[in-house]
């Protein structure tokens, strides 16, 4: 069954988010395909993934970030989390990050993380668990940093 195509756009905490989203397929009652894109200043969130109540994980997944700035992932940021950020980084490089992820019994996976903005390249990996208190174990590498380059924010 499927597939179910959904899009439009909403104004969320004052900002128009556009999105984009598809169920891609059922198979029976216990295992489903899925994408969504979210549209926001320029940036844009995609993430595809696979549900299956009978598989550990439950959810295995990827995802990308596309930005022109890294002021529009700021924004993107600010507007779920509701917490301001630093001045403006209007004059940033453009950034891009994918990862592939995996969900299960509260603790969430990131398999690989590949991040780019300017001249910054790096990646990563760790996880994430949301048991009682949430605890982050992350591990980043980065090819070359310029600070100089952070200077103005």
């Amino acid at each position: 069954r499927g597939p179910y195509d959904i899009s439009g756009a909403i104004n969320f905490r004052n900002s128009r988010v556009e999105i984009a989203t598809g169920i891609l397929e059922f198979v029976g009652d216990k295992q489903m395909g899925f994408s969504v894109t979210l549209l926001n200043n320029g940036l844009s969130l995609n993430v595809a993934a696979t549900s299956d109540s009978e598989r550990v994980p439950l959810i295995e997944g990827r995802a990308d970030i596309q930005g022109p700035d890294l002021e529009s992932v700021s924004k993107f940021a600010e507007i779920f989390l509701e917490i301001p950020f630093a001045a403006s980084m209007e004059a940033s490089p453009s950034i891009s990050l994918e990862t592939k992820f995996s969900y299960h019994t509260e603790t969430l996976k990131i398999h690989s993380l590949t991040m780019r903005s300017g001249n910054v390249a790096g990646t990563g990996s760790g996880e994430v668990s949301f048991s009682d208190s949430t605890n982050f174990d992350m591990a980043f590498a980065l090819g070359r940093l310029d600070l100089d380059n952070l200077s103005d924010f």
